[in-house]
């Protein structure tokens, strides 16, 4: 038996981190899609964490209710269409509550459909303190 444990045990937090992972599923990103959804089920298993999954092409859905089982997560997307960054992105940034607490994560070839300024002006607003509200 040892009488002193030496370590790091595993640390109790009031405030959980939130991810946020925004998948780009047009065409070009099938790949990318499924290891996306795989990425997605494992930070969702992670207890310290609050994950959402956001996949986009013109629209956007929210995949977060799917996330624990990868399998209903790529038959939840569909791939094709164009790509909008920008609508992504500000959807994204009205779900977040806690922004000091929460990484927004893009996955895209950045191949915009949209307008290219309103997705650089869209991924600036996500950096700033507060951007949730």
């Amino acid at each position: 038996m040892p009488e002193r444990l030496i370590g790091y045990g595993r640390a109790s937090r009031s405030v959980r981190k939130e991810v946020v992972l925004c998948v780009d599923q047009s065409g070009s990103m099938a790949p990318s899609v499924v290891y996306a959804a795989v990425f997605g089920a494992v930070l969702a298993s992670m207890r310290s964490i609050d994950t959402r999954l956001v996949v986009f092409d013109t629209v956007v859905a929210d995949l977060t209710d799917r996330l624990d089982d990868p399998v209903d997560v790529l038959f939840g997307t569909r791939l094709g269409g164009g790509t909008d960054i920008n609508r992504a992105l500000a959807y994204c940034q009205s779900r977040i509550t806690r922004p000091a607490e929460t990484v927004v994560v893009l996955i895209s070839d950045l191949y915009e459909g949209g307008y290219a300024t309103r997705c650089s002006s869209g991924s600036r607003r996500c950096r700033r303190p507060g951007c949730g509200s």
